[in-house]
C-alpha cells in the first residue's frame, strides 16, 4: 500500500504543470529578448539582427540592456545604451525608470511594446524576439 501512495505522489508531482502554467510562462516577459524592429512613429521604421540589441527583463525589476558595438541606434529609442534599468509591470502596462509607458503584448513569442498614442500621431512600436539560446 505505500508502494502505491509513492507512485501516485510522484506521478502527481511530475505531471502537475498544466497546460495553463506552461502558457504563463511562455507569455512571461521574464526573458532575454532580442529587438527585431523599431517603429518611431513619424520616421523609417529600423530593423535589427537577432543579437545586435537584447533586453533582459529579470524577476528581481532590473533590466539589462545589451547593445553589440558598432550597432546603430536612434535616439528615439527609449533605452539606447548598454546598462541596468528598473522597471514595473501592472495590466499589461511597462514603466520603465519610473518615466517611460508602454503597453505590452506577448504573442507567439514576440514582445510587442507601444506607446499609448498610436504609430499615425507620432507614437512608437518597438518588436522584440524571445531569445531560445543563452
Amino acid at each position: 500500500m505505500k508502494n502505491m501512495y509513492l507512485i501516485l505522489s510522484i506521478f502527481l508531482f511530475t505531471t502537475g504543470c498544466s497546460e495553463k502554467d506552461t502558457k504563463q510562462q511562455e507569455n512571461s516577459i521574464y526573458n532575454k529578448w532580442s529587438l527585431i524592429k523599431f517603429e518611431p512613429g513619424f520616421s523609417p521604421t529600423k530593423s535589427f539582427s537577432e543579437n545586435q540589441i537584447i533586453w533582459t527583463f529579470n524577476s528581481n525589476s532590473s533590466l539589462n540592456v545589451l547593445i553589440s558595438n558598432g550597432t546603430e541606434v536612434s535616439d528615439r529609442l527609449p533605452l539606447n545604451s548598454n546598462g541596468e534599468y528598473i522597471y514595473t509591470t501592472n495590466n499589461n502596462e511597462l514603466v520603465i525608470n519610473n518615466n517611460q509607458s508602454f503597453k505590452y503584448e506577448i504573442t507567439n513569442n514576440k514582445l510587442i511594446l507601444s506607446t499609448f498614442i498610436g504609430l499615425e500621431a507620432g507614437g512608437m512600436r518597438i518588436t522584440f524576439k524571445k531569445r531560445t539560446e543563452e
